[in-house]
């Protein structure tokens, strides 16, 4: 086995691989959350958009002054109405100056996503044999 937060599988990666896909987007989320509410210092604005031709809950959340607890200035939230899950994240670093656009840190984005509504705990177990089929 690999390590997944060794220095081979990480070379030129943010995070473990353990920490892709919307269970580990979400964790991350509330993690950094959790973090910042500690500090206050962000605006946070909310509204109703589409994204994929679907309804979603676009949430931003603003860190106007930069300091060594915050990872990002903006950050944009997009969760799917119906399915009540993150379908985008994205996150943009301090502008190099004020008035320069922020740059673009990291984004994910999920689309198409179908979630079946008969999965067990086994189903997500990696030494389960029906993830074998």
């Amino acid at each position: 086995e690999l390590d997944p937060e060794g220095r081979l599988a990480m070379g030129g990666q943010k995070y473990p691989i353990m920490k892709i896909g919307i269970r580990g987007l979400t964790t991350e989320l509330i993690d950094v959350a959790s973090n910042d509410v500690n500090f206050g210092e962000c605006e946070v604005s909310v509204r109703q958009t589409t994204m994929a031709k679907r309804p979603v809950t676009q949430i931003v959340v603003t860190h106007p002054t930069e300091r060594h607890n915050f990872r990002f200035h903006k950050a944009e939230l997009f969760i799917d109405n119906e399915l009540q899950i993150p379908t985008r994240y994205a996150a943009y670093l301090w502008p190099a100056k004020p008035g320069d656009p922020a740059p673009l840190e990291e984004s994910y984005t999920y689309l198409n996503v179908k979630v079946p509504d008969n999965l067990a705990d086994a189903d997500f177990d990696k030494n389960s044999p029906a993830i074998f089929k």
